[in-house]
C-alpha cells in the first residue's frame, strides 16, 4: 500500500552527488553545466515543491531568480523544458511509495524520487548509467 501524500510538500536541496558528470553523460553543454553547478548548491536555497493529488502531480522547483514547474497527469505524456533548451517528453509513474520519471528526447533519463529517513531522495540515472543523487529536508 503506498502513500504518496509522504511525498508533498515543500524539500530544500541539502546536497548533490555527481550531477557534473550527470549532466555531461545526457550531452548537456559545458556551459549550461557550469551554471547547474553553480545553481545546484545548498547555499542557493533551491526548493523543490511536490504535490500528488489522485493520479495528477505537480512539481515545481525554485531556484535563484527563476520557478519551474511541471504540471502532469500519471501515465500521460506530458512536454518540459530541460535547463538547456532541449524539449523533453516526460511521463510520471506510481511504484509504491516512489514517484518515477522517464524523460526522453535528446537523451534518456530514469528517475526517482523517494524517502529515505526524513529526506527526499532524488535521483537520475542517463541510459549510460551514470547517475546524480539530490538529497532534501522537508521544511
Amino acid at each position: 500500500m503506498s502513500d504518496m501524500s509522504l511525498l508533498n510538500g515543500k524539500w530544500k536541496l541539502v546536497a548533490v552527488d555527481n550531477a557534473v558528470e550527470y549532466y555531461k553523460a545526457i550531452g548537456t553543454a559545458a556551459e549550461h553545466i557550469a551554471q547547474a553547478e553553480r545553481l545546484l548548491t545548498p547555499e542557493n536555497n533551491i526548493v523543490q515543491e511536490i504535490e500528488i493529488v489522485g493520479n495528477n502531480v505537480t512539481l515545481k522547483l525554485s531556484v535563484p531568480g527563476k520557478v519551474l514547474e511541471v504540471r502532469a497527469v500519471i501515465g500521460e505524456t506530458t512536454t518540459v523544458p530541460f535547463l538547456d533548451g532541449r524539449i523533453l517528453k516526460t511521463v510520471y509513474e506510481l511504484d509504491g511509495n516512489k514517484l518515477l520519471e522517464k524523460q526522453s528526447g535528446g537523451f534518456v533519463s530514469n528517475n526517482t524520487r523517494y524517502l529515505e529517513g526524513n529526506h527526499l531522495i532524488y535521483e537520475q540515472v542517463a541510459e549510460t548509467g551514470v547517475s546524480s543523487t539530490r538529497k532534501y529536508i522537508k521544511l
